[in-house]
């Protein structure tokens, strides 16, 4: 995942925070308060992702750095990733299929944790990968120019939406 990627899923990222609001306060009645206890199944689905991460790094990618004698590809780091996308598509459309009022307001906040766990590990593994295959003189202005263009691609985007 190189900056385009990155970009459209910071991009359904914002349009997903944009829409718990409107599922929240106008399907399920929350108030403004009530709304921002929602966002917290997204905070534990990154919690989720971490532990995930770390527990890959730690068993699998020390296996390999003893295996290989001390050297890892960037490639083997990709491995924790492959989840990613399955869980990002699980994630929304439990949360776009859930959303009425008919079913119960915790299972789009479950749709909502899993899509965050998808998040956080296809963000950790892509900056990972970039940052093996970077120089370290050239990592930092790389990874700040990758953020650069993800921001103001998806401020482009919602700029010409509002229109």
């Amino acid at each position: 995942m190189r900056c385009a990627d990155l970009t459209c899923l910071l991009g359904v990222l914002y349009s997903f925070l944009e829409a718990y609001p409107i599922v929240f306060e106008m399907t399920y009645g929350f108030n403004a308060g009530l709304t921002g206890c929602a966002f917290l199944g997204l905070a534990v689905g990154a919690i989720i992702g971490y532990i995930i991460f770390a527990v890959f790094c730690h068993f699998r990618l020390e296996k390999l750095f003893d295996k290989k004698g001390g050297e890892i590809d960037p490639e083997d780091r990709l491995e924790a990733g492959f989840l990613a996308p399955i869980l990002l598509a699980i994630g929304i459309l439990m949360f776009g299929w859930t959303s009425t009022a008919s079913i119960h307001w915790i299972v789009p906040i479950i749709g909502g944790g899993i899509f965050s766990v998808g998040t956080f590990l296809a963000f950790q593994v892509s900056r990972v990968f970039c940052s093996d295959l970077s120089h370290p003189l050239t990592l930092l202005p790389e990874t700040g120019s990758t953020r650069v263009l993800e921001y103001v691609a998806n401020r482009e985007t919602c700029a010409t939406n509002q229109h």
